[in-house]
């Protein structure tokens, strides 16, 4: 695996065993699956990036999270933005 860190130009690979790694859920895995509620814990890939961070359900709306990610940038009103993410690219947080 390699981690593409666009404002790095040298690149660094990682081994992983099994069990290090987390899989998606694809969209047969989403039915009849319960949405994780407000408040709950997850990681989740940060929007237009191909990292995963841990952040915290709002709300969810179709096939979308609105998510509050940790260390994010906060608002006008003093609250970390929501971002929304696709179901697939939420997972529990280990």
């Amino acid at each position: 695996m390699e981690d593409a860190d666009e404002l790095s130009k040298e690149r660094i690979t990682f081994e992983l065993t099994q069990e290090c790694v987390i899989g998606l859920p694809t969209d047969d895995d989403l039915q009849g699956k319960r949405p994780y509620p407000r408040g709950c814990r997850v990681l989740a890939r940060f929007p237009r990036t191909s990292t995963f961070y841990p952040a915290t359900v709002v709300k969810r709306s179709d096939k979308k999270y609105s998510l509050r990610f940790d260390d994010d940038e906060k608002g006008t009103d003093g609250l970390v933005r929501m971002m929304k993410v696709v179901c697939n690219e939420v997972v529990s947080e280990p």
